[in-house]
């Protein structure tokens, strides 16, 4: 099960994407399609940041991409 949550403020919008304890093998695959999925809406709508991680994904430390660069979190 995922939950998708979508929170404006002012001008930023957090899209946040929130699913329970999947493998380890499964959540390196989600991440790495939405690695290719969060750049491609970065492209297509002009989005400054696109990130994603483990919570707290604002931490660096805890990321698997920020927009087009990948880690520290390894896909594999």
């Amino acid at each position: 099960m995922i939950l998708l949550r979508i929170i404006k403020f002012e001008n930023i919008y957090d899209v946040e994407l929130s699913f329970g304890e999947p493998s380890t093998a499964n959540a390196n695959m989600i991440m790495r399609d939405m690695y290719k999925f969060a750049n491609g809406l970065r492209k297509k709508f002009h989005i400054h940041e696109v990130y994603g991680g483990m919570e707290p994904a604002i931490d660096m430390k805890t990321r698997f991409f920020t927009n087009r660069a990948t880690g520290p979190l390894p896909f594999d």
